[in-house]
């Protein structure tokens, strides 16, 4: 049987890919490069498109990617050696990792057997005044938000969150073996970022529960004045301060990084979580915590 153009030319296209300098395409990337070399292969006048994109798939000369996210569904083309988390963190310009994943990487969880959350932030906006005790109240009486950009990848769920705009305030570059040990170098969260994140969302990182064991987890490996420097420069609107006060108090930190925190302004009472079930206050931080681990 007479060899097909794509076979002749296929170490030559499996070349190509493998020395470019990127290394994740999307459709229109790969079709422009198609375009383009298409005559330099010789391939025949009448190869489609998508014809080309099976041949490269059935060579093993690329893999595809399908992350069908209900606000916009993703597509990417990557070579066999890109782990999927780096596959995932090029959907969108400057994602990184947040939250539970951020925590299975800093090694705060017990398993990473989690949600992969994935965070994209929003453009800046006018930020609203310091919150006073009736709209604390209302918000925290309410469900939290909770974003629905979520799907199941091989049985793995993954969120994608359009966070906040710090300007990736405390992200790090770092390895991890985190999806199925595939080797990857990924943008997440640092330590101190994260276990803000985890307070102001308790809910992407498993409950208040999980967050005062990542605490615990933490201990040691916190540093207190970073922490703080960091929250300042988010400038939240509410007094997260006193939840962190609270789970380090819980945690069994320092009294020297306590007292930073103590030193702070508490000018209304807080929540750890919205809806707590049977609240309790916890007049040292002034807090309201749940009942079952007042």
């Amino acid at each position: 049987m007479a060899r097909s153009s794509f076979d002749i030319a296929r170490n030559e296209i499996a070349d190509y890919f493998s020395t470019s300098e990127r290394t994740i395409w999307k459709t229109a990337d790969l079709s422009k490069a198609f375009s383009k070399e298409r005559t330099s292969w010789q391939l025949v006048k009448t190869m489609a498109f998508t014809a080309f994109v099976k041949k490269l798939l059935d060579a093993d000369i690329l893999h595809k990617f399908e992350f069908p996210f209900p606000y916009r569904p993703e597509k990417r083309y990557a070579l066999p050696t890109v782990p999927m988390l780096e596959v995932l963190q090029s959907l969108k310009p400057g994602a990184y990792y947040s939250h539970a994943t951020a925590l299975a990487v800093h090694a705060l969880v017990d398993t990473d057997r989690q949600p992969i959350y994935i965070n994209h932030e929003q453009r800046p906006h006018q930020r609203s005044e310091l919150a006073d005790q009736p709209r604390i109240d209302a918000a925290f009486k309410s469900k939290p938000r909770l974003s629905s950009n979520v799907i199941d990848l091989d049985g793995t769920g993954i969120c994608m969150l359009n966070g906040m705009h710090t300007g990736q305030l405390g992200v790090i570059t770092t390895a991890t073996t985190l999806h199925q040990g595939q080797r990857a170098t990924i943008r997440v969260t640092g330590l101190e970022r994260t276990l803000i994140d985890i307070v102001v969302r308790p809910s992407y990182a498993g409950g208040v529960a999980s967050v005062l064991a990542a605490f615990r987890h933490a201990k040691g490996r916190v540093d207190t004045g970073l922490l703080l420097h960091t929250l300042d420069r988010l400038a939240y609107v509410y007094p997260y301060h006193q939840a962190i006060g609270w789970y380090m108090d819980q945690a069994g930190y320092p009294p020297a990084a306590l007292a930073q925190i103590a030193a702070m302004s508490r000018p209304c009472r807080f929540y750890l979580a919205h809806q707590l079930d049977r609240p309790k206050y916890d007049d040292t931080w002034d807090v309201y915590v749940p009942a079952a681990l007042a």
